[in-house]
């Protein structure tokens, strides 16, 4: 009895050796994100800038990345190759920077605000990166990509500099908006995943309010996160003089070389429709546009942007397209049947995307506010712990003006 008793103990605890050696290592178990499984492949790279035409309709209409590699020069691209750290200092040593402590993205990182040349001389040395739309006095030496020309400058809504001295990690999100990534300097990998995965990826512990994963990229939890065993993903690696487009509602998290980083970052909001006609008849790559030409998105455009959204792959709004929104949004009957008369300016019972993005919004904002209203947003938890300094007066007045900021992540 004895001895059956120690060969079935024996055998049951290798069994729970066994058990317990498979449930303590799922594939890509606190290892780093994409470890759980080989990538589906590298991110569409091409060699150069596509149309604005061509760029909106195999690209942004559908929602698919793309790389474009080596297509910065000093030539289309001024700050390229010319910010270095002592033309920074140099140059625009006084301009106010926003500065974000923690490399390791943490929505409860602290923050202050920096003179250049403050930060230039910080940055090496400190857990710090900067996160800064582009200073009036910078933006000549920013030009629009070639594709990003057209409609797209009519929805470009920030431009944002990015820079650290390399280990920079951001949390998995996405965006409510597009972005298009130029690096300077350094190096970045995009880890990817396609906006159809949310069922996995927004099953558990997701932050709504910030739209991003509470997953620890450096140390995915597999029995927390279970559902990211079979998660699928993409990769790309970025050197000076790329650039790459992420689709909005595209989840992504980014990882910077441990050496000086430097990038421009363009964010657009999805166009609901590409309008030749605010295109000149010849375009050239050679033609650089510098962002201090371009006027960025107000709050009443956006406003126009948003609403539009319901049209977005049409060629023409009908009179029988209204009548549908109508009826699923009873209530709002009055506001779209004067939003279309409002619009319709030629009164052919049609609406072009010439009227769609030239009806005066002040007007349709008063006789029909409710198809522009803002969505709440439910804020779950304080965004940050604020701890800031100020070394002068300026700088506090700099700080008032820029309060209503809100951080957006990579």
């Amino acid at each position: 009895m004895k001895r059956h008793f120690l060969l079935y103990s024996a055998v049951l605890a290798t069994a729970l050796s066994l058990g317990y050696a498979a449930r303590q290592k799922p594939r890509g178990h606190l290892q780093y994100f994409g470890s759980h499984q080989p990538a589906e492949g590298e991110v569409e790279t091409l060699d150069k800038f596509p149309t604005s035409e061509d760029f909106y309709e195999i690209y942004v209409a559908p929602r698919i990345p793309v790389k474009f590699r080596q297509v910065l020069t000093p030539q289309n691209m001024p700050a390229y190759g010319l910010w270095t750290d002592a033309y920074l200092n140099t140059t625009f040593a006084r301009e106010i920077m926003y500065a974000e402590y923690g490399k390791k993205e943490d929505m409860d990182n602290s923050y202050r605000y920096y003179r250049m040349e403050d930060f230039i001389y910080d940055y090496n040395f400190k857990d710090i990166y900067m996160f800064q739309d582009v200073p009036k006095s910078m933006q000549g030496n920013v030009s629009i990509p070639f594709c990003l020309r057209c409609t797209f400058e009519r929805v470009l809504q920030r431009v944002i500099l990015w820079m650290s001295s390399g280990g920079i990690q951001t949390v998995l999100h996405k965006d409510v908006f597009d972005s298009f990534y130029c690096l300077l300097d350094g190096t970045k990998d995009f880890y990817l995943v396609d906006s159809s995965q949310s069922g996995l990826v927004e099953k558990r512990h997701w932050n709504k309010a910030g739209a991003y994963s509470e997953v620890d990229v450096e140390q995915v939890d597999m029995f927390r996160f279970p559902e990211f065993q079979s998660l699928p993903w993409w990769k790309s690696s970025l050197k000076p003089g790329d650039c790459i487009y992420v689709p909005k509602e595209w989840y992504h998290h980014t990882r910077s070389g441990n050496h000086r980083t430097l990038a421009i970052s363009y964010r657009f909001l999805h166009p609901p429709y590409f309008n030749v006609s605010g295109c000149p008849r010849v375009q050239s790559i050679d033609r650089v546009r510098n962002l201090s030409s371009v006027t960025l998105l107000t709050k009443l455009e956006t406003a126009r942007m948003n609403m539009l959204q319901k049209f977005a792959g049409q060629d023409e709004v009908l009179a029988s397209d209204i009548e549908t929104l109508i009826k699923a949004n009873p209530r709002q009957d009055g506001d779209y049947v004067r939003f279309f008369r409002l619009v319709d300016r030629n009164r052919d019972r049609v609406l072009s995307w010439e009227e769609l993005y030239s009806f005066d919004m002040k007007t349709a904002m008063k006789v029909a506010n409710s198809l522009f209203g803002a969505e709440r947003r439910v804020k779950e938890k304080p965004s940050y712990k604020v701890q800031l300094s100020f070394a002068s007066p300026k700088i506090e007045k700099m700080y008032q003006q820029m309060h209503g900021h809100i951080h957006d992540e990579l």
